[in-house]
């Protein structure tokens, strides 16, 4: 989730060090909000779901179990990649409901655009889908990015194998 455009806040201080941790995320599916909210429920995070303008979603995830996530997630305010960090099924599914869209030449993986260099977010990234077994391209702002690309038959068979099947209602390519 926090390859795509997400945001962490470390939560009240009262002690000397923060006691959680909120990720908040804005969707422009219904289906993508629901799937991320049940996601986050099932890892007992707190989940709000706003809806502040018409056709997007505010989802909001907190709680103490995020503090080592945004701990290990930032750098400052910065976006950083864990060094051993390695790309779970269950992450590849959070990414893809976040920032994921089927095209008709492969799988696009969003990256979050607010970050100024994406270089080794992307890296790191392509990485991990490498590991998968989809090896991505980089996608830039003006083809449609910033985001990586998965094509080929074996490749996308591998993402598909573990993103499974949208929800009746939702659409990987929507």
């Amino acid at each position: 989730m926090l390859f795509g455009d997400s945001d962490t806040t470390r939560g009240k201080r009262r002690k000397p060090t923060p006691q959680s941790a909120r990720l908040s995320v804005l969707l422009h599916s219904e289906w993508r909000a629901r799937q991320l909210s049940d996601l986050a429920q099932l890892a007992d995070c707190e989940v709000t779901v706003d809806t502040p303008a018409e056709r997007s979603w505010l989802v909001r995830m907190a709680g103490p179990m995020l503090l080592p996530v945004a701990q290990a997630w930032t750098k400052g305010a910065v976006k950083t990649v864990p060094a051993h960090w390695v790309l779970s099924d269950r992450a590849l599914q959070i990414w893809a409901t976040v920032a994921g869209t089927l095209e008709e030449n492969g799988m696009q993986f969003g990256l979050d655009p607010s970050i100024a260099s994406h270089e080794p977010l992307r890296e790191r990234a392509a990485a991990a889908l490498a590991q998968l077994g989809a090896a991505a391209s980089y996608v830039g702002p003006r083809a449609g990015g910033p985001a990586l690309r998965v094509t080929g038959q074996r490749r996308l068979g591998n993402v598909m194998t573990i993103l499974g099947e949208p929800p009746e209602d939702g659409s990987w390519d929507a």
